[in-house]
């Protein structure tokens, strides 16, 4: 039989016997192996130390390897790059990896992967890879909720749409269930909805999304299923669609990076930080997000919007303040503690939230479950929650929205402001 070879001894950089790109097997990138001998000794020390790669290694690396793939391969497409990052990561775990306070991100390899792109982009000295980026309607008739709660991708999700209902359930029942949760939402707080209110909830959750996922409006929906938005009904309803509970998930992830993030930000002042950190206690959630929102150049009322703690929420909601995609409304004077309604539609969906963690928890699970994509004025900020305090890392798709959604652009796993951030907290974190 005939072994196969490894594309990279196969074809080496200057030979004169290199087979045309027609000639290249498709699965070529399944046989290709880093080209160790083609490293000078010193970037391969570097690269085999028990730390993370200098910028200047890592841009070395990405340029010898690209060159002598583009000597077989000229225009090795997406997919065959993301291999190859791969099995840089694999062959240099501990110099490659993308992480943050010891965790993968997107997998390890999304900046090596978009490093890889834009250098073949350079070689090329032309645009050669089109990403299919999500459609996405940004002229919102903003009368008509149904438009805004839209179908989307089924990005970060294991049960977007579940096929069959519960063992035992029929329409009926769950019609009936329905209106059970409809009546126990008289009788309960929104703080507690009791037992009775969970277990129909999640008896219910095949029903509850079916509604969403047909575009049912905001307005409706709390009609129909006014407990979901009762705070342990929405972050219920995420963990069955996401798989994770949003609020133990936060707490672990940012007792680890949240401390590390904020000395970060207090070494590297810019912007508005200084006026952030004189406004929030150190430490708090709050300032961690607002110090990050302020990293990425982003507005607060992007997802906090301030009113004074007199407001109700019929105040709210006549003062044409609020935005179509979800936010906070952060109730507020010098003389009271500050109280928490979250938005979603222009529409106040919770008035009775009494922590902003507790609040946050519910505006991010909000974009998951009513299928919103991220604000586009605060998406870094959204997107590093995501990947890095969440640990919600998929290999396609994006909840970044588009400014102009008729012109195809090419999109990365990650937003680039996010890989580069963690990169830098990374290094940060080694010091």
């Amino acid at each position: 039989p005939v072994q196969k070879q490894a594309i990279g001894s196969t074809f080496p950089s200057g030979s004169t016997n290199i087979a045309p790109p027609s000639r290249l097997p498709p699965d070529w990138v399944q046989d290709y192996k880093i080209p160790f001998d083609k490293l000078p000794q010193r970037l391969l020390r570097v690269l085999k130390e028990k730390e993370r790669a200098d910028p200047g290694s890592r841009r070395q690396y990405i340029t010898i390897i690209s060159k002598e793939i583009f000597t077989f391969c000229p225009r090795p497409g997406k997919a065959n790059l993301k291999v190859v990052a791969q099995k840089s990561v694999q062959a240099f775990p501990i110099a490659l990896v993308d992480e943050f306070c010891g965790e993968k991100l997107a997998g390890g390899y999304g900046s090596l992967l978009q490093s890889f792109i834009s250098k073949f982009e350079n070689l090329n000295r032309q645009s050669i890879f089109s990403s299919v980026k999500r459609k996405v309607n940004t002229s919102l008739d903003i009368d008509d909720p149904t438009k805004l709660v839209k179908k989307s991708d089924q990005y970060g999700c294991i049960n977007w749409q579940p096929e069959m209902l519960p063992e035992g359930e029929t329409e009926e029942t769950q019609q009936n269930k329905r209106e059970q949760l409809v009546h126990l939402s008289s009788l309960v707080s929104r703080d507690s909805v009791g037992e009775e209110a969970i277990l129909l909830l999640e008896d219910t959750y095949c029903s509850q999304r079916k509604d969403i996922n047909s575009l049912t409006g905001v307005k409706t929906l709390l009609m129909s299923w006014p407990l979901l938005f009762a705070e342990e009904g929405l972050l219920l309803h995420f963990k069955l669609l996401v798989g994770l509970d949003i609020s133990s998930t936060f707490k672990t992830s940012f007792l680890r990076k949240g401390v590390v993030m904020e000395k970060y930000f207090l070494q590297n002042l810019k912007g508005k930080m200084k006026e952030t950190i004189v406004r929030h206690p150190s430490g708090s959630t709050e300032v961690v997000l607002l110090l990050l929102m302020d990293h990425f150049q982003e507005k607060h009322d992007s997802l906090f919007i301030e009113v004074d703690s007199s407001s109700t929420v019929k105040d709210v909601e006549s003062l044409n303040i609020l935005p179509a995609t979800p936010c906070l409304v952060i109730c507020d004077n010098e003389h009271s503690h500050k109280s928490y309604m979250v938005a979603v539609d222009k529409k106040v969906v919770n008035e009775t939230t009494p922590t902003f963690e507790r609040a946050f928890y519910m505006l991010f699970a909000s974009f998951f479950v009513f299928n919103i994509e991220y604000t586009e004025t605060a998406c870094s900020t959204l997107e590093f929650v995501q990947r890095c305090f969440l640990n919600i890392n998929p290999d396609k798709g994006t909840k970044r929205g588009s400014k102009n959604p008729k012109k195809k652009t090419k999109t990365s796993i990650m937003d680039p402001k996010v890989l580069t951030l963690t990169q830098k907290l990374g290094a940060f974190e080694w010091c």
